[in-house]
C-alpha cells in the first residue's frame, strides 16, 4: 500500500537540501517551495504526474523510474484520501513536460517499456542541448534511428551514454555517436542490449576520432560477462 508522504504545516523552506530520493513525490505540489535549491532528484513518476518536477528550476540531475500502474482499488483509496495516484506509464508525454528544465545535465529513466518512442526522445533532446549524460533502461521502443536523430541536439555537451535492455538499439548508433560527439564523449556503457556486441562496437569505433578518448563497457548480466574496450589499453 502506498502512503502519501505529506510535508508538515507550516511549510519550511529547506534551501540547504540539494539532493532528494523519494517515492510518490508527485503528490507534493509544495515540492518546489520546500526545496528551492534541489539539484538532484530520484523518484518514481508517470506521464500524468511528472509536471510537478518540471517546477524545480535548479534541477540538473534527474533519475525517474516508471511508477507501477494503479489498480481500481488503489485509485479509489487515493480519491478517498485526497491524493493523486498514477494511472499510466512513463514516456513521451512525461518527458515533454520536462522541457522547462533547461539546466538539466543528466537524465536517467528506467522502465518506460514501449511508452518512450523515438519521436519522444528526439523532442526531449531538442529542449536539452546541455545534457552531458543520459541513461536509458528498459526502453524497448527506442531504436538507433531515434537516438541518432537526437544527436545533433546533444553533440556539443554529451560525454556519457548508458543503455541497458534497449532491445531496439544496434551498433549503428555507436558509430554515429562517435562521429557526432568526438570532442566530449568519454564513456559508453551497454548492458544486455542484444543487438550490440563487443566485436561490433570495436568495429564501429575503429578509426573514430573519439576512439582514443573513449572508455567502453559491453555487459551481459545474465551471462555474467563484461567486455571492457578501452582505447588506452
Amino acid at each position: 500500500m502506498r502512503r502519501r508522504c505529506a510535508f508538515s504545516e507550516p511549510l519550511w523552506q529547506l534551501s540547504s537540501v540539494t539532493k532528494l530520493v523519494g517515492h510518490a513525490l508527485y503528490n507534493e505540489p509544495a515540492l518546489p517551495k520546500v526545496f528551492p535549491s534541489l539539484m538532484a532528484l530520484s523518484c518514481d513518476a508517470a506521464d500524468d504526474s511528472i509536471h510537478v518536477f518540471a517546477r524545480l528550476p535548479s534541477l540538473t540531475h534527474l533519475f525517474l523510474w516508471a511508477a507501477p500502474y494503479a489498480g481500481e482499488s488503489e485509485l479509489e483509496q487515493a480519491r478517498q484520501e485526497g491524493r493523486q495516484e498514477v494511472t499510466g506509464g512513463l514516456g513521451d508525454t512525461g518527458l515533454a513536460a520536462l522541457s522547462r528544465l533547461t539546466g538539466l545535465k543528466e537524465l536517467r529513466v528506467d522502465g518506460c517499456g514501449h511508452a518512450l518512442t523515438d519521436d519522444g526522445w528526439v523532442r526531449f533532446a531538442a529542449h536539452h542541448p546541455h545534457l552531458t549524460k543520459f541513461d536509458l533502461t528498459s526502453c524497448f521502443a527506442i531504436s538507433s534511428v531515434g537516438l541518432i536523430r537526437a544527436l545533433p541536439s546533444l553533440q556539443n555537451c554529451l560525454a556519457h551514454v548508458s543503455l541497458s535492455e534497449c532491445t531496439g538499439v544496434d551498433v549503428g548508433f555507436v558509430a554515429a555517436l562517435a562521429a557526432f560527439c568526438p570532442r566530449h564523449l568519454a564513456c559508453l556503457e551497454i548492458t544486455d542490449c542484444p543487438r550490440i556486441t563487443a566485436a561490433g562496437v570495436r568495429a564501429a569505433l575503429a578509426g573514430s576520432a573519439a576512439g582514443p578518448l573513449l572508455d567502453v563497457q559491453v555487459k551481459w548480466k545474465r551471462a555474467r560477462a563484461t567486455h571492457v574496450l578501452t582505447a588506452h589499453a
